[in-house]
């Protein structure tokens, strides 16, 4: 399985890796929005921190590839925000500082949802931040 990742930050990237790596993920990053439009992986982590413009990359993520379910990370991930980047169509929000718990679990709910093996929406490290 592989997922990738945009404007996400190097430490973060390492936790995401290291949370992930007992499960076989292979986590690879992009060089921007048009590399991870085009990347094959069928779940993409945006990081809402790293990039002034990370909205406008998921609505145009979501646009351009409809089947990718994108995680959103970010600091203030509140049940506004939670509610603000499911309704522009990413798949979950993952709130910072990073656990390797939630990690795994958004992540790997979001290749569940890929690829068509759950049943429900999002993931309880959203409804968490409710």
């Amino acid at each position: 399985m592989t997922a990738a990742t945009l404007f996400v930050k190097p430490e973060d990237l390492q936790r995401i890796r290291a949370s992930l790596a007992a499960d076989g993920v292979e986590v690879i990053p992009t060089a921007g929005l048009d590399e991870a439009i085009q990347t094959p992986a069928p779940v993409l982590l945006l990081d809402g921190d790293g990039h002034p413009a990370w909205e406008q990359a998921l609505r145009h993520v979501v646009e351009m590839r409809p089947t990718a379910k994108v995680v959103v990370l970010a600091r203030n991930a509140d049940h506004r925000m939670w509610i603000e980047v499911l309704s522009q169509g990413a798949h979950d929000l993952l709130p910072k500082p990073l656990l390797a718990s939630e990690v795994r679990e958004a992540v790997l709910g979001a290749f569940r949802f890929a690829t068509g093996r759950s049943a429900g929406a999002g993931n309880s490290a959203g409804a968490a931040a409710a």
